[in-house]
């Protein structure tokens, strides 16, 4: 706060005109005192010249700033009036007002300045209005004061009643002369603080650095009470410099914080990119505002028509179980369901052991292809089940990349003999070879279980192979 209070110069009346009433000056003599008279007594008086002497003094609460979480109540300090750079100063005086919920002032001491002492003061201090006025003026023999380094006027005794926030309004001040001629000078505010208030965005998080057009994007925002006080604020989240949305945060406490989501549509939005910020509402008294706002980065928008998808829309075991050592075919259908040519990896499992991989290149929209993998049993455990799936590997910008992934179900590996898959091979699976015996696909008798070395055709080999694990079992 600055306050100015100009010294007017004072001109003494001019005669133009003798006792005859006849002019003493000539026209253009008069004109030049009626001119010279205008500058004197209508500009000069507003001019500054501070820039051209020395400097202006000044009158302000010293400390300027008192923040303190540990001045609690009772508790009590000091501040000063301070005057710097005064030149031929013969009394003061000032109006200190402050919150009267906040502090309350206990007494004021007048310093001798310079070690001064021929003076008189005033003092009201009025804790129900919340103010406390000091005049001091000073008398003979007392020299008239010049510093140019500052001296404490007055200290003033507060008690810290609440915790809070009070401005020191340092007004309706006065430095005089010894002619009573006023002093120009600066006043300066003083400023209190016994609760920290400090309220933060700590965090913005975009569940992604990009999106397509018409998609919601969640973003997650961290608000912190860095203060020492609980805090009601409003936290508000921007895409450049368009609101996405506002959430109140009610009665945070201090040293917490809490996480919100944002939901932002950005439906009817061009492909772009958006800068996403969050920013907490100010508290009264505020200690740092720079916390308050936080800027995450660039969210790129994308448009549809450049649209990226491959999937895996299909996964087919030849069959639903296998012998130990057979070669099973798995079948995989791959699509390119974007806008524009890709290039991807397609990845067969079981379980999560790699079957194969193949590479797609150069795949146009819109087409899809059927790929083999081969399984190859013999190392797999019977009695056991291993699930099927196959995996399209992720493009940059992927638009949906929940039908990457596609399991069919699972491949049950027998023990080599065990026809009718009940865990165990006994005299039943041998019934059963023994019936196929001498069929093949087509004929009336034909099993596939019989089978058992893949041959399309029921034989003493196979009649070997099930007597050979004959008694083996599962449990």
């Amino acid at each position: 706060m600055l306050r100015v209070f100009p010294k007017f110069l004072n001109s003494s009346k001019s005669k133009f005109y003798d006792e005859k009433g006849e002019a003493k000056l000539s026209m253009t003599k008069l004109l030049s005192v009626i001119l010279a008279t205008l500058l004197f007594t209508t500009i000069i008086p507003f001019m500054d010249f501070r820039a051209y002497g020395s400097p202006t003094a000044k009158m302000y609460v010293n400390p300027p700033e008192i923040i303190d979480s540990t001045l609690v109540p009772p508790k009590t300090f000091d501040v000063n009036v301070t005057l710097e750079n005064v030149e031929d100063l013969y009394g003061y005086e000032f109006n200190m007002s402050y919150d009267s919920n906040i502090l309350t002032c206990l007494y004021v001491i007048i310093n001798d300045i310079l070690d001064e002492t021929s003076y008189t003061a005033e003092t009201l201090i009025n804790n129900a209005k919340g103010f406390v006025w000091v005049k001091v003026d000073y008398c003979s023999p007392a020299v008239p004061i010049t510093t140019s380094t500052p001296v404490d006027a007055a200290t003033i005794h507060f008690r810290v009643k609440t915790a809070g926030a009070s401005v020191l309004d340092l007004h309706d001040t006065d430095l005089t002369n010894a002619t009573g001629a006023p002093i120009l000078h600066d006043v300066s505010d003083g400023f209190v603080m016994t609760v920290i208030h400090d309220v933060a965005v700590t965090a913005v998080a975009p569940s992604s650095s990009w999106a397509y057009e018409g998609w919601l994007l969640n973003i997650t925002v961290t608000a912190r009470n860095y203060g020492n006080a609980t805090e009601t604020f409003d936290v508000s989240t921007y895409f450049n410099d368009t609101l996405i949305g506002m959430i109140p945060v009610v009665d945070l406490p201090s040293n917490e914080e809490r996480t919100l989501v944002f939901t932002w549509n950005t439906t009817g939005l061009t492909s772009s990119n958006y800068t996403i910020s969050s920013n907490a509402s100010l508290v009264p008294f505020e200690l740092n505002t720079t916390n308050n706002v936080f800027v995450d980065g660039i969210v790129e928008l994308l448009a549809l028509t450049m649209m990226r998808d491959v999937a895996v829309t299909n996964v087919t075991p030849e069959v639903t179980w296998a012998y130990q050592g057979w070669i099973v075919n798995i079948t995989v259908k791959a699509e390119n369901l974007g806008e524009t040519i890709e290039t991807f990896n397609v990845t067969a499992y079981y379980d999560n052991v790699t079957i194969g991989m193949v590479t797609l290149e150069n795949m146009l929209p819109h087409t899809g292809v059927n790929l083999t993998f081969v399984l190859n049993t013999s190392s797999l455990l019977p009695c056991h089940y291993y699930l099927i799936r196959a995996v399209a590997s992720f493009v940059l910008y992927e638009y949906n990349v929940t039908n990457n992934a596609y399991t069919d179900g699972t491949v049950k590996i027998r023990i080599v003999g065990d026809l009718n898959g009940d865990g165990k091979v006994d005299i039943t699976d041998l019934a059963m070879v023994s019936a196929a015996f001498g069929s093949y696909p087509g004929h009336p008798r034909w099993n596939p279980a019989a089978d058992i070395n893949r041959d399309n055709r029921v034989d003493i080999q196979d009649v070997a192979k099930v007597s050979a694990n004959f008694g083996k079992t599962c449990l």
